[in-house]
Parts: structure tokens; C-alpha cells; sequence
């Protein structure tokens, strides 16, 4: 191994930053960056870029080298905020990045303890130093107004602007380092809870050899079955690459949505501009990007199991090296595929013999006996002989997450006294062997090419658990498995009070939940890691596959439904959707929010269907709303085009709910500039509003004021003012002259007037709306932005561009605080104060460039007296 090239996969270092020999180089001493004149954050951050700058490095590298998120280390070296505290590991990290020996860190972790106990001290509310609410890695780069997924305003806020009132100062500083791409850093600290990696030194071995020298293919396919390491394979060998140098992307290839979003913040970090993103096809930007590197680097798609659908985007076939996947140009890269799928890949068909020349596809086999047997006594040292694990590991056939499970199982046994023990739990290999031999079938134990061992181990791992007492582990994975796949919030969505009122898990409290979450973690059915302040729960895919169609969860199908609706609707309703600050929690719950439609629909056919909660779609609205006015309008509009057949289905065409999501459709469509379309849609849904709720529901007027809206973008300003003044006249008799909904009214009926050139009139109506959207919202609302920004446009188009450019500048520093850069609003203020006129396109959103939102009245819950659709 150690000949084999220039990256070893034996250099172990799961937090990827440099090894030892790295650490020698260049050790600048203390008093060449002067600590002991460091006396305040601002002085820790310039003598951080010294320290940077000596060793010859940039932001990037020190990002790459210490596995820290680039944003976040900007904010160091910028000096606006100190590593938190707990997060010593962090600033050690860093330290060795930029070439400082262990024995030289203990003087900078005396400085950084130094200034945070003088912080929360002498200034307990100190904005330099306050620590960002989650540290999540972020992605860099110019990120699009519609990108999907972790991609939301907040990631460009300015930390540690002063804000002009508390609400901002919240949304500017509290959420700012939270990144809200998907991330796509290789999660290199799982091998660190891993066994040793046994029996692919030749596999590894071949993939380093093919990273570190001139050979092709570039392109190489880890196939194999579930389970059988593929991934680890994958991590193994990122770890080695990190190690060296090379820039690492981990994409989660779990489905086509989530491959599109991981390559949208992969095209982010390599640069691409939202022009770029918005405009061109992003597979063929992503290989432009990719092939102008000229640093060595790896990318690796992993879990791509229905390959095509989501490595061949529009409909075609991966192998054709079209897709998100493609023949590496060039020396300096190299793709690693992982998936189940060999039939793609090692057959690509009799009449395309060359396709195979870009890629080299690797089966990934079962382990051998004896490699398999040493990960059974690392696991479970206690549970028997070699020759025992032996026996074993060839009833498992050799499968690495069976074995994980098995040691698990033995290791979790080995823990109970003998005086509690029963003659049912495995406590040796031989009785884990003798359990499966009970549990029937014993001739598939040995095939290593069936899933049914595997079945089976985990059925043995959950009897143990309910003979110690933890009835509920597996409804408990049942649930699990109805949501979403990928990582979800456990302690967000598994409510311990809500699920004590299900006949699922009557009377489950607090301890009791934490207690089989743990379990579940220890035997290996969930993975657990933590992002910032979250911890995430993840079920591998044969774990989901396995307990999510099955007669348990058919047969009590109402109660897991009626329960995942319940625990969707409260944890999305925790957070207002139109406040910025809400938008990093929405972003955790990403993906869930169709999880109980999904679930009804894929099992509830035929009879007995269960009866449908209230609420079902509360959370699928929120989220569309998020999506909507943090400027990702595609992703809305994606969220809403899959939700809205099942709703029909499930719900008929004429219930509320169904119709508040057709109404958010027609505002996305507003929003991505097709008022056309809009106006068809929205008054579709209007006639519906007006036949099943009535004409004046709160509703119903809310699609009323949309299709104005709709109509004034299309330039028909006379029937636009005849709208908004009949919805005007009663929302204020209905809601009131001062609530929310009513001062949007009032704001876009002073669009109108503007529209008319009637300036005076529309000045006072609009400065109006400002003062009382102040009072109601707060300053730094993206509603009372939005106002503040037509009343600029008024002030230059009565006066003059000059008139407006100090308006403009304060406006563009409070938009990207708030909104972000990637935001489709913000940059019209900055666009404004380049302009010679001072009011370009768009930039204040002028005739027919209204934007679906640009009243600021997002999507929020239901009002009492209604909601905004």
C-alpha cells in the first residue's frame, strides 16, 4: 500500500486536516503575531491572518485543510466572532491548519478563553462576540435566487452589523453562520465510529493508485449490495485524499431532487455565479467548473441506487455521460460512484462497447470469513473464540452492516449482568448463530448474495430490546421509517408528548424516548451525528426499506398516519415562515413535509383507507411558503406541483386546504414571471374560493388581492385598481383598517396610483403603509423593506436619481443583512445605486416587474380570521 502512489489510504485523519509531517513546516513563533497585544476580537482575527498569511496559505486552503466551513472562518479572520465556547477542538483545528505546533496552540487557547471570559463578563450582550446559534458547515460562493434545498438567505447576512432594532439583531447575528446549502463535506468522522476497515486494502489500494497518478479511467463505480461497505470503501478513501491535499465533495445521491440540490451548492463553491446558475444547464456548468480545477480533487456520488433517474436528469441514461456524471477531462480529478446498481454499470449493453471506456466499475463483495470474523471480536471481543466468530461471520455471509448489527447485539448483551440474563438472549457467537438457525430457513444464512440474513439479524436485535424492557423500539423504527429518507431532527419531529397520546406508544415520556433512540444508535439501526446545535437521526436505506412497507405499519396504517401528520404540523408550526429568523429551522425540516402524503399514498390504496387528519397539508404549505419568500421560487413551485395530485386524491378538488395550495402555486407562478399564467391559475381558484368558502372569507380575498396583483404585473392597470379597491373595502370591514393583510392592500393600491403617475396620492398612501408596517412588523420586516424601497423608486422618479442614492445605499446594506445576496429581492437596491438612472429594471420592482412577493406578506400559519394562502 505504502508504493502504490502518492495518496495512502492508511493515513488515518477523520477531522481532514494535515497529518503530523505537515505540521513541522512552517511554525511561526508566538511573538511573530504578537498575542500579547491581542485585546479584543478584531485583534485575535488580524493576528489569525498573520498567522495565515506566513504559512502561505488562503481562506480556502485553511477551509480544506481543517474541515471548517469557509463563511465561518471568514468570520474568525474578519475578526467579527470567536470560535464558541465548548469548541476548543475547533480552534486547535484551525491552529494546525496554519502550521502551528502543538506546543505553540496553548498559548492561542489561553487568548481565546481570555477574551470569552472577558466577553461574558463585561459585555453579556456583546454583538462582537456573540456566538452563532449553529455552526453548521456552509457552502461558499454565488448562490441562485431559486436554488433548492440548504440554500436560503441568511447564509450572506453581515455578522456583526449593528442592528437598528431587536428583531434584526436576531435575524443578522443569531442565524447568520448557519449555512443552509446542502452540504457536500465527505462525513469523514463516521469512520472514527466505525470498526477498522478490513479485507479492501487491494480495493482501496487500486482507487488511491488511480487518484494519485496519470491512469484512466477517472471515473470509478463501487457496486455491491446493501450493506456491504461500498460507502465505507468511499470514505476511506476521501480520508486519504483530504490528507493529501486534494479538495473532497461528498454528494448524497439518495434521490434525483437531492443530487440536484447537492450539485447546485457543488457549482456554488466552485465559483458559479447566479447569472450562471439561473441560466445555464447545470450539469454541463458543474463539468465546466470541475474541469477548470487545477488543484487535485475528488468528487463522490454515493447511494445512487436508481441510477438513471437520478444521475441522468431529463430522461436519459447515465451511461451516455451526459448527466450529472461524466468522463473526466484532464488529470487532476477523479468521480467515485457508489450504488446497488451493477447492472448499469458493468453491463452497459451489447451494442455500446466503447461506453464503458470512461468508467471503470468495481464489485464490492461480501467480506471474507476470516476479515469478517476480526470485525466480530473488534465488535464484541467478549462473545467467543476466533473460531466461534468465524462460524459466525459465514452465517452472515460476510456482510458488513449484518456484522455491525451482530457485534452490536452481543457487545449491548455482554453489558447485562448474568443474574438478569435469559436463555433467549444471544450472548456468545454460538447462541447468535444458534437464534438464526431457530428463526428458520438456515440454507440462506451462507448465500452471501440474499438479503433475508440480514432481515433476520435485525428482527434478533429487536427481541433483545424487548426482552429488556424497550417495547417500543420497534414501532419506533416503523415511524422512523414513514418519514422522509435522509437525516431528520429527531428532537424536533419525535415530540415525547405527542407520541404518548398514540395507541403507537401510550404514555412514551422524555426518558424513555432517549433511551431507545440510544439503543437503536448502539445496535446500529440509526445513525446519529449532530450539525451545530441539532442532532440529526439517519435510517440507511435497507433499514428504511425494510420497516416501512411491512404488515405492521399496514395494518395499524391510521394510527402511524394520523401520528406522523400530528408530528409534522407541530414541529413545522413552531416557525412563522415570512420571518428570516425562522428560516434555518425550516431548513432542518426540509424534505419531511410530505412525509404523511407520501405515506397514505404509497400504502393507504384499496381498502380501509385511513381517515385523513386535520392539517395533513399545514406542513407542505409552510414549507412552500419558505421556499417561496426565501427567493428559491423553483423549489417551490416543485414542492408544489408533486404535493397537489396526492391532495386531489386524497382530499377532492373543492377542500380548503387543496385550494390554499393551488393559491400558492398561482403566487409562485407570479413570482417566477409568469403573470400569464398566474392569472389563469388564480382566478380558477378564486371561483373555487368564492363557490366553498364565500366572497368575503379571508381567503377568498386573499386570491383577490393575488389576481390584482397578477393583473397589474401584466400592465392592466385599470382592472388591477378596480381589484384592489373592492379587496380593500373589505378587508378593512373585515379584518381590520390595521391588520397585516389589510396594509398589503393599501401598499399595492399605492402601486397602482404610482403606476398612474398620480405621485402625491401615492407618496402619502405608501408612507402611510411604512409607518404602520414599522409599528406592526418592526424595521427590518422584508415587508416594510419592500415599502421602503417603492417610496425610493417615488422619490426618483419625482426628483431625480441623485435625490435617492443614500436611500438606495442604506437600503441595499439593510436587504442583504436580512434577505441575503441570494435573495431575488435584494439586489435591486444595489443594482439601483450603479445605474445612471438610479432606478434600473427591476430594481425596485416598477410596472411590469412585480414580484410575487414584493408586498413582504409571505406565507405564514393560518390567521384566525384566515391566511394568506
Amino acid at each position: 500500500m505504502r508504493d502504490s502512489g502518492e495518496f495512502q489510504a492508511g493515513d488515518r485523519n477523520a477531522t481532514g486536516g494535515v497529518t503530523d509531517a505537515g505540521t513541522a513546516s512552517c511554525q511561526p513563533g508566538l511573538d511573530a503575531v504578537g498575542l500579547d497585544a491581542i485585546e479584543g476580537v478584531r485583534d485575535f482575527g488580524r493576528a489569525l491572518t498573520r498567522l495565515r498569511q506566513r504559512a502561505g496559505l488562503s481562506v480556502r486552503d485553511v477551509s480544506a485543510a481543517s474541515g471548517i466551513a469557509l463563511s465561518t472562518l471568514s468570520g474568525y479572520f474578519a475578526g467579527t466572532h470567536l470560535p464558541a465556547v465548548g469548541q476548543e477542538l475547533r480552534l486547535s483545528r484551525l491552529l494546525t491548519a496554519c502550521r502551528v505546533g502543538a506546543s505553540e496552540q496553548e498559548g492561542w487557547h489561553e487568548v481565546w478563553h481570555r477574551l470569552r471570559d472577558a466577553a461574558r463578563s463585561a459585555h453579556p450582550d456583546n454583538r462582537a462576540v456573540r456566538e452563532p446559534r449553529s455552526a453548521q458547515p456552509q457552502a461558499t460562493g454565488p448562490v441562485p435566487a431559486e436554488a433548492p434545498s440548504h440554500r436560503a438567505a441568511a447564509r450572506s447576512r453581515l455578522v456583526g452589523v449593528p442592528a437598528p432594532a431587536p428583531r434584526s439583531e436576531t435575524a443578522a447575528g443569531g442565524r447568520a453562520g448557519r449555512a443552509l446549502l446542502r452540504s457536500i463535506r465527505p462525513p469523514l468522522a463516521r469512520l472514527s465510529h466505525e470498526p477498522v476497515v478490513r479485507g479492501r486494502d487491494g480495493l482501496v489500494g487500486r482507487l488511491a493508485t488511480a487518484l494519485g497518478t496519470a491512469s484512466t479511467p477517472r471515473v470509478h463505480v463501487l457496486c455491491g449490495l446493501a450493506g456491504v461497505g461500498k460507502s465505507t470503501v468511499a470514505l476511506t478513501l476521501a480520508r486519504a485524499a483530504v490528507a493529501h491535499g486534494a479538495q473532497v465533495w461528498w454528494v448524497g445521491a439518495d434521490s434525483a431532487a437531492a443530487t440536484a440540490d447537492a450539485m447546485y451548492a457543488l457549482a456554488a463553491e466552485l465559483g458559479a455565479s447566479r447569472n450562471q446558475l439561473e441560466h445555464s444547464s447545470l450539469p454541463d456548468l458543474v463539468w465546466r467548473l470541475l474541469s477548470a480545477q487545477r488543484r487535485p480533487w475528488l468528487l463522490v456520488v454515493d447511494g445512487a441506487d436508481d441510477t438513471d433517474d437520478v444521475l441522468a436528469p431529463g430522461g436519459g441514461r447515465v451511461v451516455d455521460g451526459t448527466g450529472w456524471v461524466r468522463p473526466v477531462s484532464g488529470m487532476q480529478g477523479m468521480v467515485l460512484v457508489t450504488t446497488r446498481d451493477g447492472r448499469t454499470w458493468r453491463h452497459p449493453g451489447p451494442s455500446d462497447p466503447a461506453r464503458g471506456a470512461w468508467f471503470d466499475a468495481h464489485l464490492v463483495a461480501p467480506l471474507a470469513s476470516r476479515d469478517a470474523a476480526r470485525v466480530l471480536l473488534e465488535l464484541a471481543p467478549r462473545g467467543g473464540g476466533p473460531a466461534e466468530a468465524l462460524g459466525l461471520a459465514e452465517r452472515l455471509g460476510g456482510l458488513p452492516l449484518e456484522l455491525r448489527l451482530a457485534g452490536g447485539v452481543l457487545a449491548a448483551a455482554a453489558r447485562v449482568p448474568i443474574d438478569f440474563a435469559d436463555a433467549e438472549t444471544p450472548r456468545t457467537f454460538a447462541d447468535y448463530a444458534a437464534s438464526l438457525d431457530r428463526g428458520g430457513d438456515p440454507s440462506a444464512l451462507a448465500a452471501p448474495h440474499r438479503s433475508a440474513p440480514m432481515g433476520r439479524s435485525w428482527r434478533l436485535s429487536l427481541d433483545m430490546l424487548e426482552r429488556c424492557g424497550l417495547q417500543a423500539a420497534r414501532p419506533l423504527l416503523h415511524l422512523a421509517a414513514c418519514l422522509a429518507p435522509g437525516p431528520f431532527p429527531w428532537t424536533r419531529v419525535l415530540r415525547p408528548d405527542v407520541l404518548a397520546g398514540s395507541p403507537l406508544f401510550p404514555g412514551l415520556g422524555a426518558l424513555s424516548l432517549c433511551e431507545l433512540v440510544d439503543a437503536l444508535v448502539d445496535l446500529g439501526f440509526v445513525t446519529r451525528h449532530r450539525e451545530g446545535d441539532t442532532e440529526l437521526l439517519t435510517l440507511p436505506s435497507p433499514v428504511r426499506r425494510l420497516f416501512r412497507d411491512t404488515t405492521e405499519v399496514r395494518t395499524r396504517l391510521a394510527d402511524y398516519f394520523e401520528l406522523l401528520t400530528r408530528l409534522l404540523m407541530v414541529a413545522f408550526a413552531e416557525y412563522e415562515a415570512r420571518d428570516p429568523s425562522a428560516w434555518p429551522g425550516l431548513e432542518v425540516l426540509a424534505g419531511q413535509e410530505q412525509a404523511a402524503l407520501d405515506l397514505v399514498d404509497d400504502l393507504g390504496g384499496g381498502t380501509g383507507a385511513p381517515a385523513v387528519p386535520d392539517d395533513l397539508l399545514l406542513p407542505v404549505r409552510l414549507a412552500t411558503c419558505h421556499r417561496r419568500v426565501s427567493g428559491r421560487l423553483r423549489e417551490a413551485e416543485r414542492i408544489c406541483t408533486d404535493a397537489l395530485p396526492k391532495s386531489r386524491r386524497l382530499l377532492g378538488p373543492d377542500h380548503p386546504d387543496v385550494l390554499a395550495l393551488e393559491h400558492e402555486l398561482g403566487r409562485i407562478r407570479l413570482g417566477c414571471g409568469d403573470a400569464a399564467r398566474a392569472v389563469r391559475e388564480l382566478r380558477a381558484v378564486l371561483d373555487a374560493r368564492v363557490r366553498v368558502l364565500g366572497q368575503t372569507d379571508p381567503d377568498t380575498l386573499t386570491t383577490q388581492h393575488y389576481l390584482a396583483r397578477a393583473l397589474l404585473t401584466l400592465g392592466r392597470v385599470q382592472e388591477a385598481h378596480v381589484w384592489f379597491a373592492r379587496t380593500l373595502a373589505a378587508r378593512t370591514r373585515i379584518l381590520g383598517p390595521g391588520h397585516q393583510d389589510t396594509l398589503a392592500t393599501r401598499h399595492d393600491l399605492g402601486l397602482v396610483l404610482l403606476e398612474q403617475g398620480r405621485y402625491t396620492v401615492a407618496a402619502e398612501i405608501l408612507r402611510t403603509v411604512l409607518a404602520e408596517r414599522t409599528v406592526l412588523l418592526g424595521a427590518d420586516h422584508p415587508a416594510t423593506l419592500v415599502t421602503r424601497q417603492h417610496l425610493t423608486r417615488l422619490v426618483v422618479e419625482t426628483h431625480g436619481p441623485d435625490s435617492a442614492r443614500d436611500a438606495y445605499r442604506e437600503l441595499a446594506s439593510e436587504c442583504t443583512r436580512v434577505l441575503g445576496n441570494a435573495h431575488p429581492y435584494a439586489p435591486g437596491p444595489r443594482r439601483a445605486l450603479d445605474e445612471p438612472t438610479g432606478a434600473p429594471d427591476g430594481a425596485a420592482l416598477p410596472r411590469t416587474q412585480h414580484r410575487g412577493d414584493s408586498s413582504g406578506e409571505p406565507g405564514r400559519p393560518p390567521h384566525p380570521a384566515g391566511s394568506n394562502g
